[in-house]
């Protein structure tokens, strides 16, 4: 029997949902009540009273961490482990007295563990009185594990006491570490046994914690939280409220289109057959890249016959030369001087049978591949080449916004292509006259872009933001829905 019986008490932790606590000790006998005229209080009793001052707190996890650090204060020189099974489980270690967080893959906490499940797991009547180990003194699971902790750590014995609660089929442990000195103390298994008998009415809480989830735990966060709801939605409203009246700088959110600054169409020189093509729309050309090339054979054909013609008005001069006849041999010149220039002619259009590019850019325009072959006319166009430095991009302000917008305002594009990236320039133009793009009447402002690594292409679409004077944040958020509103109201 224990000395001391302090009946049952039910403290209940503020703000938790967990069972009662059920604090358990004995009547004090005869034998053990007798004491010196000066008795000095043994500190163990102090246990109880500090274990419901702990409880009283929130928070289950740090509570009965405290717990076993004021049972390993008051015990001496040892630290204290604290473990409980849930049903057939094995024997987890909850807290250790000194420790904040434990390491389950540690080979200190794995031993602890050992001795923890040697003595939850062991028979009900095995543990009626405190077990104590020695190091070296047995080969059992517990003194190997008491080995390996030894080898940790400075402790040189180990006692243990089983933990188990009336109306519950949870078990638990409690494992006190410390030198054989320490533990060989006369009063040290009185005092583990009153611990024991108090921590045993803690098993239901003990195993909350072990499996008390994140759920848990944000609920007893929100539990704090509304019970000042509110304070805390007052304190929203202020906040949010000081954050609408704040300045900031406005900005106009408008849609981008990528437009190459110039554009250069190549035609077809003279009429002709396409012979072969040797770009599609899409690819980088340099400045008289050749693109094209023009079927040779009907131009030699005519520059053939044309020669043969020429020389036969030569022979009908050096004719009428020989028989003095001057007016024949004058219009045999004529007729060689004509036929001479159609000759230029058709050499000229042999140069000209590759179709060069006049810039370095990109080919916007131009897919030939399936009309190899085809006759040509002169003029007719061929490609579309744009430089792709710098791009312009065209921006479509809103016509209720388009006073909003000036030259030399500054932007900023984020394009669909490059989500992540920004491009920074400055409003170089805005057009006089809307235009009806995307159904929407909008006005035009440019805006340069450098595109020195040439990754921007003609046609990208993005968004701009131009930033305009500083206005109150609730102007900014406000401005387009009371636009549409008085719209709507017909004002």
């Amino acid at each position: 029997m224990s000395p001391f019986d302090t009946g049952s008490h039910s403290p209940t932790v503020a703000g938790s949902s967990f069972p009662p606590v059920v604090l358990t000790l004995n009547k004090p006998t005869a034998a053990t009540t007798a004491a010196p005229p000066t008795p000095q209080p043994d500190p163990i009793v102090q246990l109880p009273e500090r274990c419901l001052r702990i409880l009283a707190t929130p928070g289950v996890t740090p509570a009965v961490s405290r717990v076993a650090d004021e049972l390993a204060g008051l015990l001496g020189d040892v630290r204290v482990a604290i473990g409980a099974r849930r049903g057939e489980g094995p024997c987890r270690l909850l807290v250790l007295s000194g420790h904040q967080h434990l390491d389950q893959q540690n080979d200190y906490v794995q031993a602890l563990e050992l001795l923890l499940n040697e003595t939850a797991l062991s028979a009900p009547e095995a543990y009626d009185e405190p077990r104590l180990w020695r190091l070296g003194e047995g080969t059992t699971i517990a003194d190997n594990a008491l080995a390996r902790v030894a080898t940790l750590s400075n402790v040189t014995g180990a006692a243990a006491w089983k933990l188990a609660a009336p109306g519950t089929p949870n078990t638990g442990a409690i494992v006190v570490l410390g030198t054989a000195q320490t533990l060989s103390d006369a009063a040290f298994p009185q005092r583990l046994k009153i611990a024991g008998q108090l921590l045993a009415g803690l098993i239901p809480l003990l195993d909350q914690t072990a499996h008390r989830g994140v759920s848990a735990y944000l609920a007893e966060k929100w539990q704090r939280v509304t019970a000042r709801k509110a304070f805390y939605l007052t304190l929203a409203a202020i906040v949010v409220g000081l954050l609408t009246l704040l300045p900031l700088p406005a900005w106009v959110s408008c849609e981008c289109l990528l437009e190459p600054h110039t554009r250069r169409y190549i035609a077809a020189p003279f009429d002709a057959k396409l012979e072969k093509t040797l770009v599609q729309p899409g690819d980088m050309v340099e400045e008289r890249q050749v693109l094209a090339v023009l079927d040779e054979q009907p131009l030699k054909n005519e520059l053939s016959m044309r020669q043969a013609e020429y020389d036969e008005s030569a022979k009908k001069r050096d004719a009428a030369l020989a028989t003095r006849k001057a007016s024949d041999a004058q219009v045999s010149e004529l007729e060689a001087a004509q036929i001479r220039s159609k000759i230029r002619d058709i050499e000229h259009r042999l140069q000209q049978l590759s179709v060069r590019s006049p810039t370095a850019g990109v080919v916007v325009r131009g897919d030939l591949k399936r009309s190899e072959g085809m006759p040509l006319e002169q003029g007719q166009s061929l490609f579309e080449i744009a430089p792709l430095t710098p791009m312009i991009a065209e921006v479509s302000v809103p016509e209720d916004e388009f006073r909003l917008v000036k030259v030399g305002q500054t932007a900023s594009i984020r394009l669909d292509a490059f989500p992540g990236r920004r491009w920074t320039g400055e409003i170089a133009r805005v057009h006089p006259r809307a235009e009806l793009r995307d159904d929407q009447s909008v006005f035009i402002a440019e805006i340069a872009i450098a595109n020195e690594s040439n990754e921007l292409r003609p046609g990208m679409r993005g968004k701009v933001r131009v930033e305009h004077d500083w206005q109150p944040l609730a102007w900014t958020w406000l401005r387009r829905p009371v636009t549409r509103f008085v719209r709507w109201l017909g004002w």
